[in-house]
């Protein structure tokens, strides 16, 4: 059985390599599987049964999908006081600010997995309303953004920007999108966290698999309650298992 798990692993993490971009999806895709491993053997009883299958599953989505760049920079906290860390610096586990309920807002990262290579990239750069600060933030082109329309939050993925297009920053502010280029950027993370979202550089974005978000842009809010209902049982199995190691290397 467990020849057969892992023939059918395999044969999963091969077909997303060949659909979306070669070796370095099949890299991600097995260092994803491997993550899962880790977490389900924290795990007993019915839970560790139930843990790896869905988990393997949810890999070949993330892999495929929403992305920062190694620039990214994240607000989380030790020992109860806040601090800014570049992301290649997050693990599972760690508590990460977001907006939920338009108040800031501690969400747990599920995964955080590095990619090397040499990956296209959307450059944004946005000005703030209240102190004209210019904030810039590097994603995948398939990343989940969360946009201000007619006072809606939407999503839709970066490529799909415009100049004018107005974005959230964390204190609040409208960021209006002045600058939107393409780059070429040596590896990338690809995070996700129990919300579904993350304050990244200070810019308030989705953490959603971009598979997810291709159909157009979408209410922010009927997105997120669907993926949430969706995905619940698999975070919580992965949350107990990262706090489990995080007490155990303690």
């Amino acid at each position: 059985m467990k020849k057969l798990f892992g023939s059918l692993v395999f044969a999963i993490g091969f077909g997303f390599s060949v659909a979306y971009g070669g070796p370095f999806y099949l890299l991600c895709f097995m260092s994803c599987v491997a993550g899962c491993e880790a977490i389900c053997a924290a795990l007993t009883g019915p839970a560790a049964v139930a843990c790896l299958p869905p988990c393997v599953e949810g890999c070949g989505a993330s892999c495929v999908a929403s992305c920062f760049s190694p620039s990214t920079k994240l607000i989380t906290k030790e020992n109860g006081v806040e601090i800014e860390k570049e992301i290649a610096n997050i693990h599972p586990g760690d508590q990460v600010k977001t907006i939920k309920n338009g108040k800031p807002f501690w969400t747990t990262v599920t995964k955080n997995i590095k990619t090397e290579g040499l990956f296209e990239f959307i450059r944004i750069k946005a000005n703030s309303s209240s102190n004209q600060q210019t904030i810039e933030l590097e994603i995948t082109p398939s990343h989940g953004v969360v946009m201000l329309v007619d006072n809606n939050k939407t999503i839709d993925i970066a490529k799909n920007l415009v100049l004018g297009d107005n974005l959230l920053a964390s204190n609040g502010d409208m960021l209006s999108v002045t600058e939107i280029n393409t780059v070429v950027v040596p590896d990338r993370y690809t995070l996700e966290t129990a919300e579904g979202s993350v304050l990244a550089s200070n810019v308030f974005v989705s953490t959603i698999c971009s598979e997810e978000i291709a159909n157009g842009e979408q209410l922010w809010d009927d997105k997120l309650k669907d993926w949430s209902e969706r995905h619940r049982d698999i975070f919580s199995a992965q949350i107990v298992g990262q706090v489990f190691d995080k007490s155990k290397n303690n």
